[in-house]
């Protein structure tokens, strides 16, 4: 039986191409994007290389 979900407010399920990108930082790189030290840097770049990716996909501009 399919299962029909109907309170997306709630929560909804990720796509699995997007948890495939988000795995990583789950348990490997999963460092504060706020601090200074070299975990936290990469999860601020990947931030803000997501923020771009959206962007340019609703045909905006970042900061």
């Amino acid at each position: 039986m399919k299962i029909r979900y109907f309170d997306n407010a709630a929560t909804t399920k990720v796509k699995d191409e997007v948890l495939k990108e988000m795995f990583p930082y789950f348990g490997e790189r999963y460092g504060n994007p706020s601090s200074l030290y070299g975990l936290g840097r990469v999860s601020k770049r990947a931030i803000e290389e997501a923020r771009k990716k959206v962007a340019n996909l609703i045909g905006r501009k970042t900061k």
